[in-house]
């Protein structure tokens, strides 16, 4: 699991942040706020959380269905995700194989 340091503008380090290891997969689907078929980004947040999808049009995202707000750095954030995507072969197998794992221990 990577942990990601906070660190205030003053290089201070605050907090560190951790979370399951990111990745990525393209695919494209309907975006309700575009209203046309866009290219997307994926990204597995792990076994509890499960995905968050970016358009990279409007820079919006959803997690569970759900529309979250959109900021100004989103699309350069969905960007980036499309650069870093797996193929979807290879991240679906990727996903399962941590849900398999996951599942497995609780044995």
């Amino acid at each position: 699991m990577p942990c990601t340091p906070l660190v205030t503008d003053t290089g201070t380090v605050v907090g560190i942040a951790c979370g399951p290891t990111r990745r990525y997969r393209r695919f494209y689907s309907h975006c309700e706020v575009c209203h046309q078929r866009r290219a997307m980004a994926r990204r597995w947040d792990g076994i509890y959380y499960g995905y968050t999808e970016s358009c990279l049009g409007c820079g919006t995202y959803w997690m569970d269905g759900t529309a979250c707000n959109k900021q100004h750095r989103d699309r350069e954030t969905a960007l980036r995700w499309w650069r870093e995507a797996i193929p979807a072969i290879e991240f679906d197998a990727w996903v399962h194989d941590r849900e398999r794992t996951y599942f497995e221990a609780d044995e």
